[in-house]
């Protein structure tokens, strides 16, 4: 066999046989609008595969560093008292509205699935209570492989009424899960920093220009060891 055509099957069985890479995939929200806006229409992650449902908001800190919102929130602040952070994802029926007595939810769908690692940052009101939930399948359907409580948080001494104050939340579940239920107070919420593990390991199915490229090493294989014995 030429030595051309023994690399090319080496490579072409080795791109066969490697699973995808898995890899941790971080929504900080940093690169939102300054506008408050609806996750459903000015979504920065939908080429990752990820969607969020209605009630689910972006919005960006009043003292931000740089391109302020309208957000009365921060997370760590500088010498000159702007927020470290800038985005975050806000839990609401309507942020321009007066919070109603009823709680609201919103979901997170990934289309590739994720596994075992799920967390996130909260900030929360001195009243807010919710509950974060994993489903196997999209729109929060499917089996509940796990759920974590969200409490109540901490007055924020430095700027009375805002939200300053974060805590880590995290759930560890077996299985592929597809969506995040986030279910609370209205307008209580804020969500920063959701870390999740993109589910691209184990025996994916080739895809399809992966496919053609083995079959043809495999024929060329055969080719090689039909004239060697002739």
């Amino acid at each position: 066999m030429q030595p051309v055509t023994q690399k090319f099957i080496a490579s072409a069985l080795l791109a066969l046989t490697l699973p995808a890479f898995a890899g941790t995939t971080l929504l900080d929200f940093e690169s939102v609008p300054a506008a408050t806006t609806d996750m459903t229409l000015g979504n920065p992650y939908a080429a990752q595969g990820i969607s969020f449902s209605k009630n689910a908001w972006s919005m960006a800190s009043k003292i931000a560093q740089s391109n302020p919102g309208d957000g009365n929130f921060f997370r760590g602040l500088d010498a000159n008292n702007k927020s470290l952070t800038r985005g975050a994802l806000h839990l609401a029926l309507n942020p321009d509205a007066p919070p109603t007595q009823a709680d609201q939810a919103f979901v997170i769908n990934v289309a590739e699935g994720f596994d075992t690692d799920f967390s996130l940052l909260y900030a929360a009101s001195i009243s807010g209570k919710g509950q974060i939930s994993i489903f196997s399948n999209a729109d929060g359907l499917g089996d509940v492989l796990g759920s974590v409580d969200l409490i109540e948080g901490a007055q924020c001494v430095i700027r009375p009424g805002w939200l300053c104050n974060w805590t880590p939340a995290g759930v560890q579940f077996s299985g592929v899960a597809h969506s995040i239920r986030i279910s609370g107070n209205d307008g209580q919420f804020l969500f920063d920093d959701i870390r999740l593990q993109l589910n691209q390991g184990g025996n994916p199915v080739p895809e399809p220009g992966g496919m053609a490229l083995s079959l043809a090493a495999l024929g060329a294989l055969a080719w090689s060891r039909k004239r060697r014995v002739r």
